[in-house]
């Protein structure tokens, strides 16, 4: 019987998050309105929008999903982001790979992850039609 040399394969090392996310974040203060929201996400073709303090930190999400929720309740327009975002975020480091980011979004039930680097400061987001193009 041949064995086959296990030296003979080449194994390629697994994506990481950070060669698939959106380095460019479109972020909007936690006094944005349902509307102005809205308008961003369909001008700019996105799902989400992060949600930052005053001092430009990250403090929230909103997604398409947090504005059908929030319209369901009855909530009108004018609602700011900070009443419908969803927090805390959830984050990954940016050298996390494309698997195991995948897995949080499933055990967490959501289609955004905030990445961050080794000093926990945003540099991207994934969202998960991003990391599934990569699989």
């Amino acid at each position: 019987m041949k064995r086959e040399n296990m030296t003979e394969f080449q194994f390629e090392e697994e994506p990481k998050v950070k060669g698939v996310m959106t380095k460019n974040v479109i972020t909007a203060k936690k006094e944005a309105t349902i509307k102005e929201l809205t308008q961003v996400m369909a001008s700019k073709n996105i799902g989400s929008v992060i949600i930052v303090d005053d001092k430009g930190e990250p403090i929230g999400i909103v997604t398409e999903r947090d504005i059908i929720k929030a319209l369901g309740r009855g909530l009108g327009i004018d609602t700011k982001a900070e009443e419908i975002m969803s927090k805390p975020l959830i984050t990954v480091n940016e050298n996390t790979g494309v698997h195991d980011a995948l897995q949080l979004m499933i055990l967490k039930n959501i289609r955004h992850l905030v990445v961050v680097n080794d000093d926990n400061k945003m540099t991207g987001i994934a969202s998960i039609r991003d990391l599934v193009k990569i699989v």
